[in-house]
């Protein structure tokens, strides 16, 4: 099996520098004991990038305002009923926390807060491992809960947290869980107590459940070209040849290789002939299709936790900028505008009115994948329907601008067998990244807009306003390149 020979070198002396493993450590290591490792001393081999100084607390803030007004938590009209926040407990090695404790009488209840819509696997291990450490600390639990946002609420003219806030009793789960969280904690203090690095091979542990933050360092022997890039490939099958010594797309044998479906043959094939897929058929049809002026179209919208328009739900997308390239003629010089609505205030209105202007009565209407921006115009005529009539022009005249590329109209290798437009940019356009970006994708820009809207500092805030804008501007220049590549594909 190919060796991942790239190790951690210049480790600190770890036992000098020992501290009690928290819970964001347990989990860390408990995916990958190397992870563990290197973030509890080798941090500075992470990729740093400002916008890791972006905080989600303000969010978390606003929820745990919201969940102190349970009348779970009331003492005033509850007797003999006390209830801590932020309540820490440590044994010798191991420390966590609960949000909330309630303690009635001889009853302890733990409580733990999370900024979603469900339960996830890692919930239940944190809280599992809450548990665990408070058995070695002497803290008696009688039962454990979380706390989690329930997604169906509506904001009124004001909160009722008993509405928008779901509670389940976890305690039968997190109990059950107790031999494996011990099987994954009882090690650990050995190992970070070690001076030199467990060596752990890549797998499917560097994705699973969360993708690694040193996924750059261990995976730097690793080519760009290789088979972890084969599209819609199960990462376990991507390790299976990746065992077998078959590391690069060149080293696949079609003739002999099994478990390939048609379209991952095809990005292999046309990988090592190096050679660009054109159906021109195709593409002449949706180039002629088209109805000048052309736009070039991408919203970013937030999706809040905790509401802050009446009539919304949490996580509901709010849309709050786009990005706009327009082409008046095939033969015209691009435009460009673009909306980024003002940090307070509720975004809909003036992004929609400014829309409409922007895009006027005809003319095709280019978008990249059609999910968000179709939803979003729908949600729009149910909460401003005065602009119904416009809203429905808008819709009529979107083309999904990715089907010629997911279709494989027009494949490239440097496609690396994807459609996505942040994965095919590298390949396809050597002069346009999103890497050096400090938004990168959609999932940041709403990050960093929700915060905005708690930033004070004004030359902070107008850094990150033209973070987004750039970003935006990315994702529909791209487009425009993309229209050309298809354009000179049939010349």
């Amino acid at each position: 099996m190919p060796k991942n020979t790239e190790k951690p070198n210049n480790f600190a002396d770890s036992g000098s520098r020992y501290q009690k493993i928290s819970t964001s450590l347990f989990l860390k290591s408990a995916q990958c004991s190397l992870w563990g490792f290197m973030e509890k001393y080798n941090s500075e081999l992470k990729e740093t990038r400002k916008i890791d100084s972006i905080s989600i607390e303000p969010s978390r803030a606003k929820l745990f305002a919201l969940a102190r007004l349970l009348p779970l938590f009331d003492t005033e009209n509850q007797s003999n009923v006390q209830v801590d926040f932020n309540v820490k407990f440590a044994s010798e090695d191991f420390r966590s926390f609960f949000d909330i404790v309630r303690k009635s009488k001889n009853r302890t209840e733990c409580y733990t807060l999370k900024t979603s819509s469900r339960i996830l696997p890692a919930h239940f291990l944190a809280s599992s491992y809450a548990w665990y450490v408070a058995q070695r600390a002497d803290f008696k639990i009688d039962s454990i809960h979380i706390l989690y946002v329930n997604k169906k609420y509506t904001l009124g003219e004001s909160f009722e947290p008993e509405s928008m806030l779901s509670v389940r009793n976890v305690t039968t789960r997190i109990q059950e869980m107790q031999d494996m969280v011990s099987l994954l904690a009882d090690p650990l203090p050995e190992i970070l107590k070690q001076n030199k690095a467990p060596h752990i091979e890549i797998g499917p542990h560097c994705y699973y459940p969360y993708p690694c933050y040193f996924q750059n360092h261990c995976w730097k022997n690793i080519p760009d070209d290789s088979v972890f890039n084969i599209a819609g490939m199960d990462k376990q099958k991507q390790f299976e040849l990746f065992s077998k010594g078959i590391v690069s797309l060149n080293d696949i044998d079609l003739d002999t290789e099994a478990g390939l479906n048609e379209a991952q043959q095809f990005q292999v094939q046309t990988f090592q002939n190096n050679r660009p897929f054109i159906d021109k058929k195709e593409i002449q049809k949706i180039i002629d299709n088209l109805v000048f002026p052309v736009y070039f179209l991408d919203f970013e919208a937030f999706c809040p936790p905790v509401p802050i328009f009446e009539n919304t739900n949490p996580f509901q997308f709010i849309p709050f900028q786009y990005s706009l390239h327009s082409l008046p003629r095939p033969d015209g010089e691009v435009d460009h505008s673009y909306f980024l609505a003002a940090p307070e205030g509720d975004p809909r209105k003036e992004l929609l009115k400014q829309l409409c202007n922007d895009l006027g009565a005809s003319g095709t209407v280019l978008i990249y994948g059609d999910e968000l921006e179709r939803a979003t115009l729908n949600e729009l005529k149910h909460f401003l329907p005065e602009y119904n009539d416009q809203i429905e022009n808008i819709l009529e005249r979107l083309v999904d601008f990715s089907k010629p590329f997911r279709k494989r109209d027009y494949y490239h290798p440097a496609m690396n067998g994807s459609y996505s437009i942040k994965k095919i940019t590298p390949g396809l356009f050597k002069n346009i990244s999103y890497k050096n970006l400090p938004v990168r994708h959609g999932g940041e820009a709403a990050r960093v807009y929700e915060s905005i809207r708690f930033m004070k500092d004004r030359e902070e805030i107008v850094f990150w306003e033209n973070a987004l804008k750039e970003y935006c501007k990315t994702d529909t220049f791209v487009m425009v390149e993309l229209y050309r590549i298809l354009k000179q594909s049939i010349v």
